[in-house]
């Protein structure tokens, strides 16, 4: 018998699948993508260790499965949790791929539990529950049982449903032996190529520091391993996991066609080169690797004397900023705002006037020179981006060719992040990772150690910093490695970073202006915050004004400067005192009281009277009527603003409520204009007094 006997489609009741309806009692349900790739139900992939407390808390009911899946479209399935539940007990899980080829239809037939067909309709999946037993992997016999660790898809398409039971059994004594009785993965007639264990070592090194995404490099390196048998196959099926396409089954079948001639695994090293990889145990790395200096062991007293801080001395402890209120100069600036925003365009700007020695935005610089490193634009995009600053402001390009050096550092990796060194003693290698400055960072110190700027902007956080954003060690450790950018001495450092997830979502006020950990925050000397705020009408929802504000957040040497307006001109550039809504910002405006006052009284002079209802909607209010006219005070965006005016002006004497019919004989209120509000309140009788 080589096929597989098929029950009813599709779980009906509780006394045809109790086992079913069991699983569908209980939260250890989740979805899979196409790839068969687990994700919890709000949309983000398994991840983690799995079986844990804080794992099976993102576990879900199967109605709640079914939901998110059914709201994901066509490709998503079901997906059910094995392993450990709060009781102790498990659920188990047995997996026989491909009953025809691997001859599996009496197990496929036999094995308890429920028992449905697995996604392809080649295989059968089995799930019990019930106490745990020794996991059995893939092998290439197409038996697999798990009670721990796994998750099977559910295709709601049932063989058959013996009631709960627990596998265990079954597994050890009917699976088990067929199981290690299979043809080792390795068999065949490509003889295998022993290996040391550095060799192995070096070629994992390898075979990670490659994308396994791409179809024709994944076959074309599982050929060069082949020869290593178990050992090849092993490093191959590790470095395919690395891929979000992996799928273990199909990895498997594919290694059993590989029948390699002219290749080996000296071509995985060969490609990781051409990649980029040093091998982490050559010479080269070893010159790549910093040597560790031996710091003198000091006394307490060479200690003190050396911290002690010294006040009464005349040497100059004033440090003037680069960019009078906004850039600190020997040391660290963030400057935070949505992306997007323009945060890399104003960080331009101040790279060629502070090379220059012109102001920006109304504020002086301290001319100086500047090393500008793009980690997020490429080349095309700063060129294009510098010939419009230099236009726009009539900079001389020749001027600022000596004072700025613009990198593009698109393509290369971080500043700050993790990286293999060599702590071995003897002679003898020992690579351990390294936490902290790369390479990368190293090649820059040289860079600017050979330019010697003053101002150093590094264009930004999210591709320079591979650690933890909200681990306080990890922040912490490098804004200290960017205080020490130039190797012999202190320099100001400009740092773009993104804003928190609350500010970036509808324009929201949120002060924090950046992302992750307060110590962003704690450890720089000065932080601004470019924020986008939008107003939008209460009525209609349309967009009122749309104002840009460059806000000193944190200044440790005095009080922050007040905010600054701004707004985009042509081609992206910022310029200072610009509100989108109105005139500019430090322009006198005329008073709305006069302004209300006049707009009353013409309408009054032409019989068009304006109603005195202070109501938020009435549409012959103040608000509504006169809103339109150029006139019109545009920070009165809103019916609210309007009333409280009007309230102030009656207060005043300004305005009075004047009875009236209306055409339709009703009663109504109307505005009138009492008096001239630019000129004092002078209450009835006092000038008959004074004179």
């Amino acid at each position: 018998m080589d096929t597989v006997t098929q029950g009813g489609i599709g779980p009906q009741t509780s006394a045809q699948f109790p086992t079913f309806a069991a699983m569908q009692g209980v939260r250890r349900w989740l979805i899979a993508d196409a790839s068969k790739v687990p994700h919890y139900a709000n949309g983000t992939k398994r991840h983690g260790t799995l079986d844990t407390d804080a794992d099976r808390a993102q576990l879900v009911t199967y109605d709640e499965a079914r939901a998110a899946r059914d709201a994901r479209g066509q490709g998503w399935m079901l997906g059910f949790a094995l392993g450990p539940d709060e009781t102790g007990g498990h659920w188990q899980g047995v997996d026989l791929d491909d009953v025809r080829q691997n001859q599996l239809a009496d197990p496929a037939n036999e094995v308890p539990g429920y028992v449905e067909f697995s996604p392809s309709g080649e295989g059968a999946h089995a799930i019990g529950y019930g106490r745990a037993f020794a996991t059995l992997g893939s092998n290439g016999s197409g038996i697999e049982a798990y009670a721990a660790g796994r998750y099977f898809t559910v295709t709601e398409r049932p063989i058959r449903d013996s009631g709960p039971v627990c596998l265990a059994s079954y597994v050890e004594q009917v699976l088990a032996p067929r199981h290690g009785a299979a043809r080792a993965p390795s068999a065949g007639t490509v003889e295998t190529v022993p290996v040391d264990a550095k060799t192995v070592t070096e070629l994992r090194s390898a075979l990670m520091h490659m994308p396994a995404d791409g179809y024709d490099l994944w076959v074309s390196m599982g050929l060069a391993l082949r020869e290593l048998g178990m050992t090849g196959r092993g490093l191959w099926m590790d470095w395919s996991d690395t891929s979000e396409k992996f799928d273990p089954k199909q990895a498997a079948r594919k290694w059993e066609t590989f029948k390699p001639t002219g290749t080996g695994y000296q071509a995985v090293f060969s490609e990781a080169q051409r990649q980029g990889w040093v091998n982490p145990a050559s010479g080269a790395a070893q010159l790549a690797v910093p040597t560790v200096p031996t710091v003198p062991v000091e006394t307490p007293a060479q200690m003190l004397a050396r911290l002690n801080v010294d006040w009464t001395d005349e040497e100059e402890d004033e440090v003037p900023d680069i960019v009078e209120g906004l850039v600190a100069d020997e040391d660290v600036t963030l400057l935070g705002g949505h992306g997007g925003v323009g945060k890399s365009f104003l960080a331009l700007q101040m790279a060629c006037a502070v090379a220059l020695g012109e102001t920006v935005l109304g504020c002086d610089t301290r001319q100086a020179r500047v090393l500008y490193y793009s980690a997020e634009d490429g080349r095309k995009r700063l060129k294009r981006r510098l010939r419009r600053v230099t236009d726009t402001f009539d900079y001389d390009p020749e001027g600022l060719r000596g004072n700025l050096l613009v990198l593009d550092a698109s393509e290369l990796e971080p500043l700050y992040g993790e990286e293999l060194r060599d702590v071995g003693a003897s002679g003898k290698p020992h690579l351990m990772k390294h936490l902290g400055d790369t390479a990368t960072f190293r090649n820059l110190q040289a860079m600017v150690e050979t330019f010697d700027p003053q101002l150093v902007i590094v264009d930004g956080a999210s591709d320079t910093f591979d650690g933890n954003e909200i681990a306080r060690r990890e922040v912490r450790g490098f804004i200290k490695l960017l205080r020490q950018v130039h190797p012999t001495r202190k320099v100001g450092v400009l740092l773009m970073v993104h804003i928190d997830r609350a500010s970036a979502r509808g324009y929201s006020s949120n002060d924090d202006g950046y992302a992750g950990n307060a110590q962003w925050h704690n450890s720089c000397r000065r932080r601004m915050y470019l924020q986008q705020k939008v107003e939008k009408d209460d009525e209609d929802g349309s967009v009122i004004s749309e104002t840009f504000l460059l806000r000193v957040m944190k200044n440790t040497d005095g009080k922050p400067a007040p905010d600054m307006e701004l707004a985009r001109g042509e081609f992206g550039l910022w310029q200072q005192g610009v509100h989108l809504g109105g005139a500019l910002a430090g322009e006198p405006q005329p008073d709305e009281r006069e302004v209300i006052a006049k707009l009353i009284g013409e309408y009054y002079e032409r019989g068009q009277f304006v109603s005195a209802s202070l109501a938020p909607n009435a549409p012959t209010g103040v608000h509504a009527s006169l809103k339109g006219d150029s006139r019109w005070p545009r920070k009165l965006r809103k019916a609210k603003q309007t009333n409280e005016v009007l309230r102030d002006m009656e207060r005043d004497g300004i305005i009075a409520k004047e009875p009236y019919q209306r055409p339709n004989r009703t009663q109504a209120e109307r505005w009138m204009v009492m008096r001239d509000p630019s000129k004092p309140f002078v209450p009835p009788g006092k000038g008959a007094e004074n004179e």
